[in-house]
């Protein structure tokens, strides 16, 4: 039975425009939108970031030396800061709905340098937030879901686990938690009910 929701934020809760940050960086770089998305768009790359290992201006550092990125750290904030968009509205109600008969949570991968800016596009209505820099565990490592089943005292198999990428859900699902593949145009609400989450 399933005692807990746990969501996933930029791609669930918020749009996320990666496809825009990597058009702006190739303007002032050696590499096209596609070479830098296929180059940096990993889970190695950004990890020490999420995890509170790494500061953005090193991850700036680290991009003006591998490949001769020349706008300023000031411009480079600024193109950080286009990739967290508006709510999706879609999936916010659903969730309004939800919290009235299960404790929510978001577990993110987010690093401390955003969180300020995208804080006022977090509904008030969830019972915690696990972000990856201040756990210090991203996902997809499974330690990650550990940490957050131990903290709100449920087992894997009574945690639900919604996220936009399919690598992240496959490590929920192979923790042992019940996982959905979240899409744009999903009917979440139908996907729920498989579940027998009662909405």
């Amino acid at each position: 039975m399933i005692r807990a929701v746990i969501v996933d934020f930029g791609g669930v809760i918020i749009h996320i425009h990666y496809d825009r940050f990597f058009r702006t960086l190739a303007r002032h770089s050696s590499l096209s939108p596609v070479a830098l998305k296929k180059r940096y768009f990993s889970f190695l790359f950004a990890n020490k970031l999420q995890c509170g290992k790494e500061t953005l201006r090193e991850v700036y550092n680290r991009l003006v030396r591998e490949i001769c990125l020349t706008m300023s750290y000031t411009q480079f904030e600024r193109c950080w800061l286009t990739i967290p968009g508006k709510q999706i509205s879609s999936t916010v109600r659903i969730l309004h709905q939800l919290q009235k008969n299960y404790p929510l949570y978001v577990l993110s991968n987010m690093e401390a340098f955003v969180y300020p800016h995208i804080r006022k596009n977090i509904p008030p209505i969830f019972t915690r937030l696990f972000f990856s820099y201040e756990i210090g565990l991203a996902k997809p490592d499974m330690q990650a879901f550990r940490s957050v089943c131990r903290s709100i005292r449920c087992t894997p198999s009574e945690c639900l686990f919604i996220d936009d990428l399919r690598l992240n859900v496959q490590a929920a699902r192979a923790y042992g938690m019940q996982a959905i593949k979240y899409t744009q145009g999903i009917d979440l609400g139908a996907r729920l009910r498989r579940f027998g989450v009662h909405i």
